[in-house]
C-alpha cells in the first residue's frame, strides 16, 4: 500500500507539472543522482534500474536539464545557470555499468562518474559484500564488476572514474586510522591500474562520521556520500539522491522530493 501511495503521489508531481515548477526555482543548482546496477528491477538486485527504464530517464534528462561532467581532476564542465544541472553517478563498478550504462550515456553524449572498488577492479572480482554463495551461482556474472580495461574503455567514451574504498568497508563501524587507511589506499591501487589521477571519492554503504571527510579531504578533491540535497559548483563534499524507478527520478532531479522530505526531516548540515 506504501508503495502504491508513493507511486500515485509521484505520478501527480509531475502530471501537475510540480516538478516544471521545482525544476524553475531551483535552476542554477547541482543535483547529483546515483545509481547501482542497471539490469531487471528486482531480479539480481533490489536498487536496480533497467535498461529500458534507464534510457527513458536519460531521455528525459536531455529533455529537461544540462547533464555535467566532472574530469578525473574533479573539475566540472557544461554548467548551465538557466537549467537545473545533474551528475550522474554510479556505486560498486558492477560489469553493467559498462555494457550498459556507459554506452547508454554516450549515446546522449553525457558523462557519468563510476565509483570502482579498489580490490575489485584489476580482476572485475564481485564485492566482497556479495553473499558468498552467490559466486558459485550460475548467476555470479550479474555480481561482478567491469575491469582495468574496462575502465580504460570508459574513460575513452568520456567518463570518469572515482574510489569507492579498497574494500567497501562500512566507515561507521571501524576505526578512524582503518578508514582512513582505506581511502588512501583505495587512490593509490586504482590511480596505479588507470594510469589517470583519482579524485573523486564515494563512500562506501554511504556511511562515514564526520571526522572522516578531513582526511578524505586531503585524498579527493570531491566527496560524494548518500545524503540528499542540491549542490555548487565549489562544493568539496556533495549531497547525492538515489535513483529508484522513473516517476522518482521526475522529483529527485526537480528538487520537489528534497521539499516534502525536508518537511518531515530536515536535511543534514553540509560540511564543506
Amino acid at each position: 500500500m506504501v508503495n502504491i501511495l508513493k507511486t500515485i503521489f509521484f505520478f501527480l508531481l509531475e502530471y501537475l507539472k510540480v516538478n516544471a515548477y521545482f525544476r524553475k526555482i531551483n535552476k542554477g543548482r547541482i543535483k547529483v543522482l546515483m545509481y547501482h546496477s542497471i539490469s531487471d528491477a528486482g531480479l539480481y538486485f533490489d536498487n536496480s534500474v533497467s535498461e529500458a527504464d534507464f534510457i527513458s530517464q536519460m531521455n528525459y534528462l536531455y529533455k529537461h536539464y544540462s547533464v555535467l561532467k566532472i574530469s578525473q581532476e574533479g573539475q566540472i564542465s557544461g554548467y548551465d545557470s538557466t537549467k537545473v544541472n545533474i551528475l550522474i553517478t554510479f556505486d560498486d563498478g558492477f560489469k553493467d555499468n559498462f555494457t550498459i550504462a556507459a554506452k547508454v550515456l554516450a549515446r546522449y553524449q553525457f558523462s557519468g562518474i563510476f565509483f570502482v572498488i579498489g580490490e575489485c577492479l584489476q580482476r572485475g572480482s564481485p564485492p566482497a559484500f556479495v553473499n558468498s554463495k552467490m559466486y558459485k551461482s550460475r548467476e555470479s556474472q550479474a555480481y561482478k564488476t567491469f575491469t582495468t580495461n574496462d575502465a580504460l574503455e570508459m574513460i575513452n567514451m568520456g567518463m570518469t572514474i572515482g574510489s569507492h574504498g579498497q574494500t567497501h568497508i562500512d566507515y561507521a563501524k571501524h576505526s578512524f586510522e582503518a578508514a582512513r587507511s582505506d581511502a588512501l589506499i583505495s587512490k593509490s591501487c586504482i590511480e596505479t591500474q588507470l594510469g589517470v589521477p583519482v579524485e573523486l571519492f564515494a563512500f562506501p554503504w554511504g556511511r562515514f562520521r564526520a571526522k572522516h571527510l578531513e582526511p578524505c579531504k586531503k585524498y579527493y578533491k570531491r566527496i560524494f556520500t548518500t545524503q540528499h540535497g542540491f549542490n555548487k559548483v565549489d562544493d568539496t563534499v556533495l549531497f547525492r539522491n538515489e535513483v529508484a524507478n522513473t516517476l522518482h527520478l521526475f522529483c529527485a532531479a526537480s528538487g520537489a522530493l528534497d521539499f516534502f522530505i525536508d518537511l518531515i526531516r530536515p536535511r543534514a548540515k553540509k560540511l564543506n
